[in-house]
């Protein structure tokens, strides 16, 4: 199945997260993996923690998209298409280790939960601005069984092709907030 938390409201990739506690707490392994983002906010601290979650993000950390030159954006995505492969890698191998602990060809009435969990925090924007390319996405999520592997995807402007592809999409509205004030991100908030 897959997930598409948009909007330009915010709580994108805290509903996300939230999802993440959800499915480990059910002993499903969670991959968590961030784009356009370092790797400084609090909820990384707690899921750094858990047993069952792994978290990925760019190993170099340009800012923003409107701030980088074109050098900067071409490694950027040099990097992003590099995260994609190990996150195919991260899938077969957790894939097999799942299947061997649940038996492959289990009666699937037997279990009806997902195997595993894989959120792709703000890969809309990277689409967006050209750091992934959509179809490598879809060729990742088209390669799993969307019973086994559960895709959730986080940005605020979701192509339709993409969207077209989701199981659940949920817009989070920005009715009121803070920035409209001049307040600006604040730590244990907004990161």
């Amino acid at each position: 199945m897959v997930h598409i938390y948009c909007g330009n409201g915010k709580g994108k990739s805290t509903a996300s997260i939230g999802l993440c506690v959800r499915a480990v707490g059910n002993d499903v392994p969670v991959l968590l993996v961030q784009f356009l983002k370092d790797d400084t906010s609090g909820e990384l601290k707690v899921l750094k923690n858990l047993s069952n979650v792994h978290i990925m993000h760019s190993d170099k950390f340009f800012g923003f998209t409107w701030n980088m030159t074109e050098v900067e954006l071409k490694e950027q995505a040099e990097i992003f298409d590099r995260m994609l492969g190990k996150v195919e890698w991260w899938i077969d191998e957790k894939l097999q280790v799942v299947g061997k602990l649940t038996g492959v060809g289990q009666n699937q009435d037997e279990k009806t939960g997902i195997k595993l969990l894989v959120i792709l925090d703000e890969i809309i924007p990277a689409i967006d601005c050209k750091l992934v390319e959509e179809s490598v996405l879809f060729k990742l999520m088209d390669k799993y069984n969307m019973e086994d592997v559960e895709f959730v995807l986080t940005g605020r402007n979701p192509s339709e092709e993409l969207k077209s592809r989701a199981d659940y999409i949920s817009c989070i509205e920005a009715v009121r907030h803070l920035y409209e004030k001049g307040i600006t991100a604040r730590q244990g908030v907004e990161y």
